[in-house]
């Protein structure tokens, strides 16, 4: 059965602009492309839109004003930042609502690490997928990675006893990767992980 797109009208557009909708932004943000150079496509649950390269155009520049943004509010004020990968779900308060989210981070002595945290049907206990300590995102090799990174970092990849809440996170990557974070964040639109690093700072 084909699918069917509706052209997104300007004023759709604009009142996602208006209401600040950056879900709908990410989505015109990371259209892709039909057989028509200047035409793109999205599809949302309910919807499924056409898209102009004007328009992914203003909402990639609208996108990243905000991601600026939130990259110096973040850093000013020694925030650990977590991105959703996962579907998001209505969590109890104090709990994450994302089954999967993942943060790099540098750490006090200047080494970069990176951990990737879910839950399951329960949405209840935490898991830690990776755990890595002198995290290489970019390498020659495999050979080299391996010899770099420490995979399996403090010994936590696995399900943990710990209730899946965003003050538990907070604490196991404290004690786990020598950091002093204040507070934790998940975005769900904003500043992955290869475009993001948090810094801890010093007290």
């Amino acid at each position: 059965m084909e699918e069917k797109y509706e052209i997104l009208t300007e004023e759709t557009f604009h009142n996602a602009i208006n209401n600040k909708d950056y879900g709908f932004l990410w989505g015109v943000r990371y259209a892709h492309g039909t057989d028509q150079s200047d035409v793109y496509k999205i599809a949302f649950c309910d919807k499924k839109y056409y898209v102009t390269q004007q328009q992914k155009q203003k909402a990639t520049r609208i996108m990243e004003k905000v991601e600026l943004e939130k990259k110096h509010q973040y850093l000013k004020s020694n925030t650990l930042v977590f991105n959703g990968m996962g579907m998001s779900f209505k969590a109890k308060p104090g709990y994450i609502g994302n089954h999967r989210i993942r943060a790099s981070f540098i750490n006090l002595d200047g080494i970069k690490c990176f951990i990737e945290v879910g839950t399951g049907k329960e949405n209840d206990l935490m898991r830690c997928n990776h755990s890595m300590y002198n995290y290489v995102n970019v390498c020659n090799s495999l050979k080299e990675r391996d010899l770099r990174e420490k995979n399996n970092y403090g010994n936590i990849e696995r399900s943990l006893s710990l209730k899946y809440t965003f003050d538990n996170l907070l604490k196991l990557v404290n004690e786990t990767f020598n950091c002093n974070y204040k507070s934790i964040v998940l975005e769900e639109h904003f500043l992955r992980t290869d475009v993001f690093t948090s810094v801890c700072e010093e007290e």
